[in-house]
């Protein structure tokens, strides 16, 4: 694989642009020699490409794969690419906070620390879909590289369109109430109707409005407990295609439907030879006096 050996400063400056992008506080007070020089359309165009490349860490091809993809989809195509580019895991990572830098956050994927859903990636280039949970290891949160990192990006804004903050849905039942506008018997009631489909399940029998609960669910059980309860008007809501795909909706749901499914044994006819190996009929052995 090609490696970019030109400092990043440098690189920066070529391409004038701060290194903030890229996750480094650090600034150079040199001038580009040729900054004041008139550029050309297609030269502009060439160095925002080139800037975009830069910043995601993507070589030609796989940038003109993530083009062509672009392309294909609904929209303008220049939004389209920065959603693909974006949807990175590694930027995903770096954007909330779990890298100082992308290239850290490609080497943090790489050696396997990820989580994404409970499942290990370790492809940099993976797509994270909406809905998706992302996550460090267990074995790996408590390390001192870890906690050097969250106090270098604790004071970074997270983007609207992720959710960092995952004790946002723990609470008091009381706090929780509040929070969403409910009474405290409603929430006790939709913290009871939920409660299979969560990843840790509460203390219903004995919650009262000082519990602190959890809201966070596990989107697999929540959709199978839809199907199991026929809730058509839940289950087949447009949201769940922004989850999951066409295919994986019909897989969870052939699952839960045939986890559901009771299966009669096949009935041994009178005449039918004895399953107990005797040779003789069944009516005349095991269900003689049946």
């Amino acid at each position: 694989m090609a490696v970019n050996r030109v400092p990043v400063l440098k690189r920066c400056r070529s391409l004038g642009m701060d290194p903030v992008y890229l996750g480094i506080d650090k600034k150079s007070n040199r001038q580009l020699k040729r900054a004041n020089r008139k550029m050309s359309e297609y030269g502009l165009q060439l160095r925002e490409k080139q800037k975009a490349k830069f910043i995601y860490g993507v070589l030609e091809k796989p940038f003109l794969n993530y083009f062509k993809k672009a392309s294909k989809m609904n929209g303008m195509t220049g939004e389209n690419l920065m959603v693909l580019l974006e949807s990175r895991l590694d930027n995903v990572v770096f954007r909330l906070g779990l890298a100082r830098t992308r290239r850290e956050a490609r080497q943090i994927v790489d050696h396997k620390h990820v989580l994404v859903n409970g499942k290990q990636i370790n492809i940099p280039s993976y797509l994270v879909k909406a809905g998706d949970v992302v996550e460090i290891k267990e074995t790996k949160k408590n390390s001192p590289r870890y906690k050097e990192i969250v106090e270098v990006t604790g004071g970074r804004l997270v983007p609207e369109w992720l959710e960092a903050d995952l004790e946002g849905l723990k609470g008091t039942v009381k706090e929780l109430a509040e929070k969403y506008g409910q009474e405290v018997l409603t929430m006790v009631g939709f913290l009871d109707g939920i409660d299979e489909s969560l990843k840790e399940p509460n203390p219903i029998e004995t919650m009262d409005e000082d519990t602190v609960v959890s809201l966070a669910f596990d989107k697999e059980k929540l959709y199978k407990n839809m199907v199991a309860a026929k809730a058509d008007w839940l289950y087949e809501l447009p949201q769940w295609k922004e989850i999951y795909s066409e295919e994986e909706l019909k897989k969870l749901y052939k699952e839960q439907k045939e986890s559901t499914t009771i299966r009669k044994e096949k009935k041994i006819g009178r005449n039918d030879p004895c399953p107990c190996g005797s040779g003789k009929k069944y009516k005349k052995c095991c269900g003689k006096n049946l």
